[in-house]
């Protein structure tokens, strides 16, 4: 029976060789892989986005509310004062430090639409009659 001839020297090289490149190989494969599962989670994500109702983050204008829904509610309409005040706009807050900036023409809950805003006398005027003004503990 004959014997197996041992490999040589040359086909040790060649077999290591073939071995780092079959490595360097399944490195590739594998960082491939993550690239994909990491591209296909953020499609993923940017797929829900699309279909997540986007937020109107411009500022809207206050709903008209009559005064009759707010007492049959039990709700006493905020009063509002004159926080700043430059021709043709006006930013009012109430004592608990809800704020509003208002223009000609806009709605504000309780007052009605904004007619006037008079920057010299400190006087906003409203649909509704009502007059808004600086808090008299304003100095």
């Amino acid at each position: 029976m004959g014997s197996a001839a041992s490999p040589t020297a040359a086909e040790l090289e060649l077999s290591a060789k073939l071995a780092e490149q079959i490595q360097s190989l399944q490195t590739s494969v594998s960082n491939l892989e993550n690239s994909v599962k990491n591209l296909t989670e953020k499609m993923d994500s940017l797929k829900k986005q699309e279909r997540t109702p986007k937020v109107n983050t411009v500022q809207k204008k206050a709903k008209p509310v009559s005064k009759r829904h707010h007492t049959r509610m039990g709700i006493k309409p905020a009063v509002y004062y004159i926080h700043a005040i430059v021709p043709r706009r006006a930013w009012l807050q109430t004592k608990n430090g809800e704020a509003i900036t208002v223009q000609i023409g806009d709605n504000i809950p309780g007052y009605g639409v904004v007619k006037s805003i008079d920057a010299s006398e400190g006087v906003i005027a409203t649909s509704s009659n009502k007059m808004i003004h600086f808090n008299s503990n304003d100095n």
